[in-house]
This record gives structure tokens, C-alpha cells and sequence, in this order.
């Protein structure tokens, strides 16, 4: 019968494996490097390859031209830096390298939550455990990217729970100082990790506090409590010697002035987080029939009712953990994004698990069915984010242009490279292996002269208006006029980097700013048009007019929006994007045929119209 089991196992790890690897490695190649997700990844290439950045005390220190950071930011530690490192020294700083490490975190996130409930409540609990995780689409994408960063504070806290388990069924004192150790070293990810250790040690003492009691011995609690201390006396050297930590939490931990809105908010948010609703832009928002149903709930509050049913201590210490990160946000206005609420994984998992196990046949039964439709929902959703994600090589500041634009610099050594457009220099500065740093200057501030300083290339990123503006200010502190040298488009062409200089020889351009409105082909794979209008809109008859027209001239349907007493448009302040499939809400639309878009007409009816030429996005 242990040969049939472990065979079971065996089969159960492959099916996991296999299941997991198709979430995930279909897309995470195809992507750029986002800002955040590059953050402790600026540290590794430090740490790996060496800098000429200087760090001392209580930032960290310097050994051997490395910097060894102690913390990246006021709440930010550094261990995830010191393990990224390892794995960029040996095979480079490619976006797919730090991304297969995330993948086999969490592989170990699965494996510990597997350890846990089998210990509990058996391989069947386990299986299920493995199904719950598989069907949470925001937990196993944000796996794949290590978005906040999450996973050595969710794989640390399986681990601990796994040693409590061992230490309350038995085994020696080890494990219990395994437990302090791995919930000490959790705090050198962030600092949030207070959300779970508080809930977590609450819950144990509630739950197993008289069996904490019986198996410690006197100097257990003393001896934990210095070794915790020693294990986090960095960030407490940090935390004393740095106002930013302090100032931080300040201005971040407070309790709400109103209540009910932001306890609405966080439930709207852990909605979307088992609905899979509200996932990384990375490929773009999912359309309305990717949106999945409420299988997730079902299981969530099917597994805590059987729990306190069946008064099952392990699940119970589990789902308690995980509302007390919920109920944690509460206390931090500015949080509650999708990768705070996530902290509430895999606990709440594991807990179903375990308390479904113990329901019942029937109950084993209807979970069996639910996950299924849970499975089929995340199944359509993984599907789609791959497709898109080759599709469009990544959007906003996911866009593989940044990695195109990393190539180029480094066959331009000679440039110094600037940057007015958040999103950018992160990035490159970790795909280039810390060989290329893009200057961010202030250019609040910034006098005559900023912008032709030594031989500077700018990089200038069209992901939202803001970054163009800013770039607007840069020009205008010049004295002569930028050169595009060159120019990065996404894979779709959707988004775009483009590279200027102001210290080429002057050359004339020339500018098409047609007034009123345009008429112009679409290619035969076009996908979306993009394109900004400015005016004055003083009468209630004034419309912008989109007409789209087939091979024939013959319109296919209309998108309009009446201006009305619209105040006047400054100049490309009003930028606006069609497509297939979308078009922006404020607008109307009439069909009248069926066909396939050749052309499109632009009219707008406003005084000092002017509309300029649209950028067109390829399929």
C-alpha cells in the first residue's frame, strides 16, 4: 500500500510540475523588465559584478570594489539581491535568468505547502492544496515575476509552519529554532513581513499554546528571542540610524479617518485576487469573458466553515494567518495592492485543504467539482496571457523596447545615456549587466545646459503623456533642437523608446499637422491607431469623428463624441487610442456593416483644430 502511495506522489509531482511550468514558461521570455520587478535586481548586479558605488553604514558596506547593501529601501531588505546575484554571476542578467529563479521559489512554496497538509490531513488534502495554487491565477503569475517581492517571505513562512508542525508532533528543539530562524530571516525580504508574524505567533500561542508549553524548555523563549535579534540587528542598525524607516512608517501606518471605504476596497481587492480579475498589466487588462467565476470563494469559505466544524487546529492557525494579513491592510491606506493581499498565500490554501479533508466524502466530492471550474477559468486565463504577451512583447513598462533600447547603448559606448521617463534606467542597468547607468537628473530643477551636457543621448519613453511632457521641459531648457537617432518599438508597435540628441548638426524637419482632419490607409495587420487633437470646443454641435471605411470607401461604422461646452483642448493633452476590438468610452458608435477596416477618417469640428499624425499598432 506505500508503494501504491508513493507512486500516487510521484505522479502527483509531475502532474504539479508540468501544470505550473505551462503557467508561466510560454511568456516570461517574451517580456521586458519592469521598474519594480528590476528594484533588488539593481543590487545583484552590484553584488555580482562589482561597482564603483560606495556603501557604508547603515546602507550597507563595501568589500572588494562590491557594495553589500543591508537594505534597498526605507521597508525593502537586501537577501533577495544576495540570491539573485549568485544566479546572474553564473549565467548573466538576462530578464529569463531572475525569472526561472523565481520559478523555482516557487516550486518551493508548492512543496513546503504540500509537506504541511499531507502531514495534516494526507495526500488527498495535498492534491487538493496543489489544485488551489495551480487555479490562483494572480498568485502564480505574480510567482513567475516576484512582483512586491513576495516569495522568501511566503516560501520562509511555509517553512517555518512546517518546522511548528514537526516541533508540536514530536521532534526535537531544532525545528522550533528553525522556525525562528526562517521567520527572522523573512524580515531581510520587507518589512511587511510584520503582516504575517504577528497574525501567525497570535494564532500559534491561541491554538498551541499549552502544547508550546509542554515541549519548550525554560530557556527556549530567551535563547529564541536573542538569536531572532541577532538575525535581524542589521535592520535594526538601519532602522535607529536611518530616519527614512521611521518617517515611513509614519506617514504610511495610520488608522483610517472613514472605515467602510477602504474595508470596501481591500474586499473589492481580495475579490479580484481569487476572481484573477485584476492581474499584472504585463500583456494588457483581459477581456470581459476571461473574467472568472466565484470557484475560489466557494473553496476559501467551504474550507474555513468545515475548519471551525471540525475544529482543526493547523487549518485554523493557517486561515487565521491569512485574514490577519487582510485585516493588516486595513492599517495602511496607501497599500492594499494586489501583492500586499497575496501575502495571504499559500496559508489560506493549505487551511481549505486541510479543512475540506476532514468534511466528508460528499464535501471531498463537491470541492473536487469546484476546483475543476476553477481549473477551466485559470486554464483560458494562463492561455490568454501567453498569447498576448508574445503577441505584444510586453505593455506599458513591461515592452521588450527597453530591452532593445539596452542593446543599443551597448553598441554606443561612447553616449551618456539620460532619461526623463520613469521606467528605464532600472531596467537597463540590469540588462546590460551594470555596464550602462542612465542618469535621471532633476529636471525640476534643471537650468540652460541640461540637456547637451557631455555626449548625452535621451531616452524617452511614450508610455504615458507624463514622461513626454517632462521630456517637453527638457527641450525646452536647450538651445537647439533634439535629433531622433533612433527608435525602439515594442513588438506590436503599440509603445515605443525613442533615442535623442541635441548636439548633432542642425537639420530641417518636416512636420504634417493637418488642421480639421485626415484620411489616411491601415495596413492589413493593424491592431490600433493612436493619435492627439487639440482645439477649441465653444458650441454644442462640435464632434471629433472617426469613420471607418472598408477596400471600397463604403463606412463601416462611425465612432463620434460630441464635444458639448468642452473647455478648450491644450495641445496634445487629448490623446486618444482605437483598435479592433476597442475604443475609448466617451466615444459613440453606429455600424453599418460588416467588414474589414482599409481606411479611417478623422474630422474634428472644433475652431484651431489640429490633429497629429496617428501611430498605428501592429498585430
Amino acid at each position: 500500500m506505500t508503494g501504491v502511495w508513493q507512486r500516487r506522489e510521484i505522479a502527483l509531482a509531475a502532474a504539479v510540475l508540468l501544470c505550473f511550468g505551462l503557467t508561466s514558461l510560454p511568456w516570461i521570455g517574451k517580456l521586458g523588465m519592469e521598474y519594480d520587478e528590476a528594484h533588488f535586481l539593481t543590487h545583484a548586479v552590484k553584488i555580482a559584478f562589482g561597482a564603483e558605488e560606495i556603501v557604508k553604514p547603515p546602507y550597507g558596506v563595501t568589500l572588494a570594489h562590491r557594495p553589500l547593501p543591508a537594505m534597498t529601501m526605507a521597508y525593502v531588505g537586501a537577501l533577495d539581491a544576495y540570491v539573485y546575484a549568485a544566479a546572474y554571476w553564473f549565467f548573466g542578467t538576462d530578464p529569463l535568468v531572475s525569472r526561472l529563479v523565481n520559478l523555482g521559489f516557487g516550486l518551493l512554496i508548492f512543496g513546503l505547502s504540500y509537506a504541511v497538509v499531507r502531514r495534516e490531513a494526507g495526500v488527498w488534502a495535498g492534491a487538493l492544496a496543489m489544485g488551489l495554487l495551480l487555479a490562483d491565477v494572480e498568485l502564480t503569475i505574480h510567482l513567475a515575476l516576484n512582483y512586491g517581492p513576495i516569495l522568501l517571505q511566503q516560501a520562509f513562512t511555509m517553512g517555518a509552519v512546517l518546522c511548528l508542525q514537526k516541533w508540536w508532533k514530536g521532534a526535537g528543539g531544532w525545528c522550533f529554532f528553525g522556525a525562528v530562524t526562517l521567520m527572522a530571516l523573512s524580515f531581510h525580504e520587507k518589512l511587511t513581513y510584520l503582516w504575517i508574524a504577528g497574525p501567525l505567533l497570535g494564532a500559534a500561542l491561541v491554538l498551541y499554546g499549552k502544547q508550546s508549553w509542554t515541549r519548550s524548555r525554560w530557556w527556549y523563549a530567551p535563547a529564541a528571542l536573542v538569536w531572532a535579534v541577532a538575525i535581524v540587528s542589521p535592520i535594526l542598525y538601519f532602522v535607529f540610524h536611518a530616519p527614512d524607516t521611521f518617517g515611513f512608517g509614519a506617514q504610511n501606518t495610520r488608522l483610517p479617518i472613514a472605515w467602510r471605504p477602504i474595508v470596501m476596497e481591500r474586499w473589492r481587492m481580495f475579490d479580484a485576487m481569487l476572481r484573477g480579475v485584476n492581474t499584472l498589466g504585463f500583456a494588457g487588462i483581459p477581456p470581459d469573458e476571461l473574467w472568472r467565476g466565484y470557484w475560489l470563494h466557494m473553496l476559501f469559505g467551504g474550507g474555513l466553515l468545515t475548519a471551525l466544524w471540525k475544529r482543526q487546529r493547523m487549518a485554523l492557525l493557517l486561515y487565521a494567518t491569512s485574514i490577519g494579513v487582510w485585516c493588516a491592510n486595513l492599517l495602511f491606506p496607501d497599500a492594499g495592492r494586489m501583492h500586499h493581499l497575496l501575502l495571504m498565500a499559500p496559508m489560506w490554501q493549505c487551511g481549505a485543504a486541510i479543512g475540506l479533508a476532514g468534511a466528508g466524502r460528499v464535501v471531498r466530492y463537491l470541492a473536487c467539482a469546484v476546483l475543476l471550474l476553477a481549473g477551466w477559468d485559470a486554464t483560458r486565463s494562463y492561455a490568454w496571457f501567453s498569447a498576448a504577451a508574445a503577441r505584444t512583447g510586453g505593455m506599458h513598462h513591461w515592452s521588450d523596447m527597453t530591452v532593445k533600447a539596452t542593446r543599443w547603448l551597448e553598441g554606443h559606448a561612447e553616449l551618456q545615456a539620460s532619461t526623463p521617463a520613469w521606467g528605464i534606467a532600472r531596467t537597463v542597468y540590469v540588462l546590460s549587466g551594470g555596464k550602462i547607468g542612465v542618469a535621471e537628473p532633476d529636471i525640476e530643477n534643471g537650468g540652460p545646459g541640461l540637456a547637451e551636457r557631455g555626449r548625452m543621448v535621451w531616452l524617452v519613453s511614450d508610455v504615458m503623456p507624463a514622461y513626454e511632457e517632462r521630456w517637453r521641459r527638457v527641450v525646452a531648457l536647450s538651445k537647439k533642437p533634439p535629433a531622433e537617432v533612433a527608435e525602439f518599438p515594442s513588438r506590436d508597435g503599440r509603445f515605443h523608446i525613442r533615442a535623442y540628441r541635441f548636439d548633432l548638426p542642425e537639420t530641417a524637419v518636416a512636420r504634417w499637422e493637418p488642421a480639421g482632419g485626415l484620411e489616411f490607409s491601415l495596413p492589413a495587420k493593424w491592431e490600433s491607431i493612436r493619435f492627439a487633437i487639440s482645439g477649441v470646443a465653444d458650441a454644442a454641435p462640435e464632434a471629433i469623428e472617426l469613420e471607418w471605411l472598408d477596400a471600397n470607401g463604403a463606412r463601416l461604422w462611425r465612432d463620434w463624441r460630441p464635444m458639448e461646452w468642452t473647455p478648450h483642448i491644450a495641445d496634445g493633452a487629448s490623446t486618444l487610442e482605437f483598435g479592433r476590438a476597442f475604443w475609448p468610452k466617451t466615444f459613440n458608435r453606429t455600424e453599418e456593416r460588416a467588414g474589414e477596416a482599409r481606411r479611417v477618417r478623422i474630422t474634428a469640428t472644433l475652431k484651431k483644430a489640429k490633429i497629429t499624425m496617428p501611430e498605428i499598432g501592429l498585430r
